[in-house]
């Protein structure tokens, strides 16, 4: 960050702040009973990047306000009272944080997958290799996007 920001740290100071206040938020909101337990601050990293998405999507759309029905949709499944188990736990904090830089490449126009995050199959192993490489699959790549 330091080196994005000439005020790295104040925006540090600010961030810290703002992560502080989101938890409070939650946890009041939990211990009232009207927030799901289980939700994390690293559930909520995952929303404002799905809203991010459609944010833009919308707009690219025409409709620049289909964000608010999105979120409505996942604020209601925030409520304690409609909450059901969950099939996944949460991502930890450095899962989050590989998430964040893995998206910022990509967002960058960085297709390169790091290996702690792509899956360990063989094959896949061999594709990734080859999409980087060879400048032949160009072609199926795009293909595998749409």
């Amino acid at each position: 960050m330091g080196m994005r920001f000439s005020r790295a740290a104040a925006v540090e100071a600010v961030k810290n702040r703002l992560f502080e206040l989101v938890a409070q938020v939650v946890d009041r909101a939990q211990q009232s009973g009207q927030l799901r337990a289980d939700l994390t601050l690293e559930d909520l990293a995952l929303v404002t990047w799905a809203n991010s998405r459609i944010l833009q999507a919308g707009r690219a759309a025409g409709v620049p306000d289909v964000w608010r029905r999105h979120l409505g949709l996942l604020l209601d499944g925030f409520r304690a009272d409609r909450a059901h188990p969950l099939p996944q736990p949460p991502l930890s904090p450095r899962q989050v944080h590989r998430a964040m830089l893995t998206l910022g490449r990509r967002s960058a126009g960085d297709t390169y997958e790091h290996p702690a995050t792509a899956s360990s199959s063989p094959a896949t192993t061999a594709t990734t290799r080859r999409s980087r490489t060879s400048p032949k699959n160009e072609g199926s790549r795009d293909r595998d996007r749409s």
